[in-house]
């Protein structure tokens, strides 16, 4: 698991989590994508990342007090296409907090450059057949939200904001990554398990006590 240092506080002092604070995110401007690419023509099939997002959207929902309306779940996206439109559209309505959170396969192509498989992507063909990652930090980039968290449950997701880049995405103000794995290294999915192994550690830390935790959030963010 990789994570973004958190961007120092106005004061000098060290920042909290994106996710914490003295208020819950404003509903109206708060946008979620969450993007569970689990069925594949070419690429070997993930299942979890369905049972992924709609538990994670269960869980959001419910903690930040948000409208069903303003939680996109995109499962299986066929096309580049979908997935970018889901974010584009997301990002330019956010204005409080924006969260992008994709769970799938991780694919580098022939030059080196991370990218997000969809239903159609090829691995011979990652260039033309898969979502680059840029498309994604420059949605999340040019959203107006104060707060700006992509999750990346993918092989090699610290790419996000590793070597490729010398502009890596978390040097935005405001704007955080957490990345499930390496530049180098693969995610884990294990076979009949109900989440993949990122998602499934994520979660776990809420659902024991998921009514008490969502009680406790809603008491320091009022």
């Amino acid at each position: 698991m990789t994570s973004t240092q958190q961007p120092p506080a106005p004061d000098g002092s060290e920042s909290t989590s994106p996710l914490a604070g003295t208020g819950l995110p404003d509903p109206s401007g708060t946008r979620i994508v969450l993007i569970g690419a689990g069925r594949f023509n070419e690429l070997h099939q993930l299942p979890a990342t369905r049972r992924n997002v709609e538990d994670l959207a269960d869980l959001i929902t419910a903690a930040w007090n948000l409208p069903v309306a303003n939680c996109t779940v995109l499962r299986d996206p066929a096309s580049p296409r979908d997935l970018s439109r889901a974010v584009e559209e997301a990002a330019k309505e956010a204005t409080d907090t924006l969260l992008v959170y994709y769970a799938g396969h991780g694919l580098i192509d022939w030059s080196g450059h991370f990218h997000l498989a969809v239903r159609s992507s090829e691995r011979e063909s990652v260039h033309d057949t898969a979502v680059p990652y840029a498309w994604v930090k420059e949605h999340v980039e040019k959203s107006r939200a104060e707060r700006r968290i992509v999750i990346l449950d993918c092989c090699y997701a610290a790419r996000a904001f590793g070597s490729q880049s010398d502009s890596a995405l978390f040097e935005v103000a405001g704007t955080y990554v957490l990345a499930a794995a390496s530049e180098t290294a693969t995610a884990v999915s294990p076979p009949g398990e109900e989440f993949t192994a990122f998602t499934g550690a994520l979660l776990s830390l809420f659902h024991p006590h998921s009514e008490l935790v969502r009680c406790r959030v809603r008491m320091a963010w009022t």
